[in-house]
């Protein structure tokens, strides 16, 4: 059997949004030089939200080199198949 090469596929791109809340500014309340604004850290929701956005992203990454991965295999079986043909073929011209 002779293998096929495989074909390295850039992985696709994923889509990253990030929802990040936005805090609304209290009067009188002003951040001090050189801290973190209300923007700057995230809520537990947001967290939770991009860990699993990121584990979406990881599965569907995942999934798309599995596909290509059977796509290969599919691939090689057609060529398999075409040359058992052409074995079986000159086999029974042989008879």
């Amino acid at each position: 059997m002779v293998a096929l090469p495989v074909r390295r596929d850039p992985a696709p791109l994923a889509v990253r949004t990030s929802a990040v809340r936005t805090a609304r500014p209290v009067a009188g309340h002003e951040p001090a030089a050189g801290s973190p604004g209300p923007d700057a850290i995230p809520s537990p929701d947001d967290q939770a939200l991009q860990a699993q956005q990121r584990a979406f992203d990881q599965l569907m990454l995942l999934r798309a080199e599995q596909q290509r991965e059977a796509n290969v295999i599919r691939d090689m079986m057609t060529e398999q198949l075409k040359r058992d043909e052409e074995v079986l073929k000159k086999w029974i011209d042989m008879i």
